[in-house]
């Protein structure tokens, strides 16, 4: 960091520099984003695409009183440094620091709990409610990306968009969701690109819209930026102002290969063994049909995409939508897999439990179970109470990409919907035990005290060390991996003394409520909040549900011990 953005009282300072003043914020935010997220990891490639605008949207609003909303919210990290948290944000993305994204409770400035696409223009039409009934006056101003246009809710919000009073929307066009956009809107901006901006508003681009147009304006250049911003302040009516911007601006890294460096130190793990056990599949069977919702790359799918584009649906960032197109391919004769990470198909839950529940359909959630980095909007710890509701599904955690790979191949051909959840981290784990869908005794002992029921590959991972580590104070403890948990196995359950269950997963309405109407738990080793961001040790360990955490409750339940942690 260099002297210049300490001499100046953010944000409010902005407000007084000249346009040689604004370029010197821009470099100096940038390269201390690119410093920063290439030591902690996060979303570089589309943070660095918005220095200039929200340098701009600072200079222009006054973020204390108007709403500055970041769809997705993964672009915020200009925001953040420039609004109250430049000094803080070193510790972005850690135990204690701040979050990747938008978070009302960190900061005043965070109008929104962002890290779902799709919600930020719906929420700044409720702002102008707010407004029109407290007779209060604000400018509401929603950053979307060109590829959130395919987010249902998106498109829900634009059908009110003159209903409740003034939108500013900016189109960040930049080509890019995480993949390459698609669909209508996208081609739609692609042709857009071609205008001049002309330094005034215009009407009827969007013909269907009575809304104002201004572009296409540089989106790395300040005072066309302000000029733009600042005809979209004075207009009386709702206005989009689409800039065109270059998606990792600055860092030659990610300006080439913006898809890789979308987020920076995230380890591929299971998503790796995820498109190769796929691909595998489809060169076996041409019925499988691969639906992704803008999210191929992080699902491990690049080489299935390149070989088999065809039977490669990338639908946008529209995740109900993939279901109820999976629907109507699995009526059609064909085997469709969904593949969405945990935290997104949540989204989907209307289409699970009424369209598709009796349909043959699978699902693979990558991400599942507690997520390190990302914090609260992307954890995985709903997909057993998104799916137990449909009476149909089955729900596996395979332990193991070895698992993972024999399910996925059983699945294919069960003729119901399945859907498999796999962790971030990559898991080894062979077993010749393929009785679907009876669970596995990975770990038998001799006269056993107690049982650990594990749900998921880090569980059972841990489950195991854990009874090892007790055979060393003479305590005998099954572990059993919990791979359907939404199918009680009554040949494990009942029979020992005592149990636990290990489970990545929220408490209410989770597996150990299911498993408590057929035997009594002893301990619950599960997730009874939202987990926040940190590395997945600590999230973890916060959560009670470490190795050493398990082991010395465990052991004192069953001789009365009070060691200290292991």
């Amino acid at each position: 960091m260099s002297s210049f953005l300490d001499t100046i009282k953010l944000p409010e300072g902005i407000k007084e520099l000249d346009i040689n003043g604004l370029n010197a914020i821009c470099k100096e935010v940038r390269d201390y984003i690119i410093i920063t997220v290439l030591l902690s990891g996060g979303h570089l490639a589309s943070s660095l695409g918005v220095v200039e605008l929200t340098t701009a949207l600072l200079y222009v609003f006054d973020a204390k009183t108007d709403r500055i909303l970041f769809d997705v919210g993964h672009q915020c990290y200009p925001y953040k440094i420039l609004t109250d948290r430049k000094d803080r944000f070193k510790t972005l993305r850690q135990h204690g620091g701040i979050s990747g994204f938008p978070s009302p409770k960190e900061s005043s400035y965070d109008k929104l709990v962002a890290g779902h696409a799709g919600t930020a223009l719906a929420e700044a039409l409720g702002y102008a409610i707010a407004d029109g009934l407290s007779g209060e006056k604000h400018h509401n101003i929603s950053i979307l990306g060109d590829g959130v246009f395919a987010n249902g809710l998106t498109l829900e919000a634009l059908n009110n968009i003159n209903s409740f009073g003034k939108q500013i929307v900016i189109i960040n066009d930049n080509e890019f969701t995480i993949d390459h956009s698609v669909g209508g809107y996208s081609g739609y901006f692609k042709k857009l690109r071609a205008k001049k901006f002309s330094g005034k508003v215009e009407y009827g681009v969007f013909s269907d819209l009575d809304v104002g147009y201004i572009g296409v304006v540089d989106g790395h250049n300040i005072e066309e930026l302000i000029q733009a911003l600042e005809l979209a302040k004075d207009e009386d009516k709702s206005v989009f102002v689409h800039i065109s911007t270059v998606k990792g601006k600055g860092y030659l890294p990610a300006e080439d290969n913006p898809v890789k460096n979308h987020s920076v130190g995230a380890d591929k793990g299971f998503s790796v063994s995820e498109g190769e056990s796929i691909l595998r599949l489809a060169e076996k069977d041409e019925k499988v049909v691969v639906i992704v919702a803008a999210m191929g790359d992080g699902n491990g799918l690049a080489e299935f995409k390149k070989l088999f584009p065809n039977r490669y649906i990338d639908v946008g960032i529209a995740e109900d939508l993939a279901v109820s197109v999976a629907c109507s391919l699995a009526r059609s004769g064909y085997k469709p897999i969904v593949c969405i990470y945990s935290t997104f198909i949540q989204r989907s839950f209307d289409q699970i439990i009424i369209e598709a529940k009796d349909l043959p359909i699978v699902y693979v959630l990558g991400r599942s179970g507690i997520v390190g980095g990302d914090g609260e909007t992307h954890q995985g710890i709903f997909a057993y109470q998104t799916f137990c509701p449909a009476s149909n599904v089955l729900i596996c955690y395979p332990f193991g990409v070895e698992e993972f790979d024999s399910v996925l191949n059983w699945s294919i051909n069960e003729g119901r919907s399945i859907a498999i959840c796999i962790p971030k981290e990559n898991y080894s784990h062979n077993t010749n035990d393929k009785n679907y869908p009876n669970w596995e005794l990975v770990k038998a002992t001799e006269n056993p005290a107690a049982v650990i029921y594990a749900v998921g590959a880090e569980s059972v991972k841990n489950a195991i060390y854990v009874s090892e580590m007790l055979e060393y104070s003479d305590i005998n403890v099954d572990v059993v991996n919990v791979r359907f948990p939404n199918v009680i196995d009554k040949q494990l359950v009942g029979k020992y003394p005592k149990c636990f269950v290990v489970d990545e997963s929220y408490f209410e309405g989770g597996f150990s409520s299911k498993l408590s109407g057929y035997t009594k738990i002893t301990h619950s080793f599960v997730v009874e909040g939202v987990p926040t961001h940190a590395t997945k040790e600590e999230l973890l360990f916060d959560a009670g549900m470490s190795k050493g955490k398990i082991y010395t409750a465990i052991k004192k339940e069953l001789n009365g011990d009070e060691d200290d942690e292991a």
